[in-house]
């Protein structure tokens, strides 16, 4: 009978560890955006070399002023460009910290789940009101627990929404200034 003395701990620990594979658990670390910075640095670049491109100051006319209005357009998209993917990288690095936080505190709860064990074991063992007493300790502990998996998931998907929302304003950012890049190029 002692094999089953701890029924309600271990279907908490279960139902916890599956609750900790919504995390991404299995696919490792979050990606916190460090991929973005090549990319900054990249638009910075051409940043930085549009605005020397500037028509020779021998150059006059129509045919100037337009060349040159067209190369601060550039520069300006390529300027917004680095300042969305630098928004974009922070957005990344803050969910990253968040997931990584939510492991944790994960953790946390599936360690006092296992420390529950033993003593869960040891009420059980107590003569004549032990495993009353051991199962009243699981659904205790199991039910702090387990609540607090629950807030600790609805906490994050709250703080997912919020982020996601923030994603797509960079991507829909993104997409006007392909548009009017788009928009810009000259017809032939």
């Amino acid at each position: 009978a002692e094999k089953w003395a701890l029924p309600i701990l271990l279907a908490a620990i279960t139902i916890h560890v599956a609750s900790m594979f919504t995390t991404g658990l299995a696919s490792g670390p979050p990606d916190a955006g460090d991929g973005l910075a090549a990319g900054v640095n990249a638009f910075q670049g051409a940043s930085e070399i549009l605005g020397s491109a500037g028509s020779d100051p021998g150059w006059q006319g129509p045919a100037a002023q337009s060349y040159n209005a067209r190369n601060t357009e550039q520069q300006t998209r390529t300027d917004q460009m680095a300042a969305l993917d630098t928004q974009l990288a922070t957005l990344l690095q803050t969910q990253a910290a968040e997931v990584e936080k939510l492991r944790i505190d994960m953790y946390i709860v599936l360690s006092v789940l296992i420390t529950a064990k033993p003593i869960a074991m040891m009420l059980y063992k107590t003569p004549a009101v032990g495993p009353q007493l051991s199962t009243t300790y699981q659904i205790a502990t199991a039910g702090a627990c387990l609540t607090t998996t629950t807030g600790l998931l609805s906490a994050q998907r709250v703080r997912s929404n919020k982020t996601g929302a923030a994603l797509n304003n960079v991507a829909e950012s993104y997409s006007h200034i392909a548009d009017a890049a788009v928009a810009a190029r000259p017809l032939h």
